[in-house]
């Protein structure tokens, strides 16, 4: 007998595909949105962690960023240092200047569900939930770029 597939494994899904897709963007889409970094980063919203689990290929990875991009990564693999592009650094400032002050938790979605969630001083947000519109691209992008030997990375060298 088969179970009905709940909403919140439907959200699950299509982060995934957006986590997937992010990095599909051209070059000058990361130049663009350089370009704002002077007026987006704040002091308080540092620091900003993404952390992503589960998943079928049983993600563990964690990535703390500070004011100045530098980042520590924590995966299966081990633990690392990189610094994230200007536009990826952007892109997370803003996020976290939008100001959404309440923790979510993403509901029981399966065994093989992918959670991705972003923590800064003001809270924690579940990507999953849309608490961070447009965001997903450059989480996914820095997410997959990770997973690359650091010679290959292009959003976290």
């Amino acid at each position: 007998m088969s179970r009905p597939t709940p909403v919140p494994a439907l959200s699950l899904v299509a982060l995934t595909a957006a986590l997937l897709t992010g990095g599909c963007g051209s070059p000058a889409d990361s130049a663009t949105s350089s370009t704002a970094s002077s007026s987006t980063t704040g002091t308080s919203s540092f620091p900003i962690t993404i952390e992503r689990s589960g998943g079928i290929a049983g993600f563990a990875d964690k990535v703390v960023v500070a004011k100045d991009g530098s980042a520590t990564v924590t995966t299966k693999s081990g633990t690392g240092t990189c610094t994230v592009t200007p536009g990826i650094l952007t892109a997370l400032a803003r996020t976290a200047a939008a100001g959404v002050t309440r923790s979510t938790t993403a509901a029981s979605p399966g065994a093989d569900a992918m959670v991705v969630t972003l923590t800064t001083p003001d809270g924690t947000f579940g990507l999953v939930e849309g608490d961070l519109p447009g965001t997903a691209p450059e989480v996914g992008a820095l997410l997959e770029d990770l997973a690359k030997p650091k010679a290959q990375r292009t959003t976290c060298r």
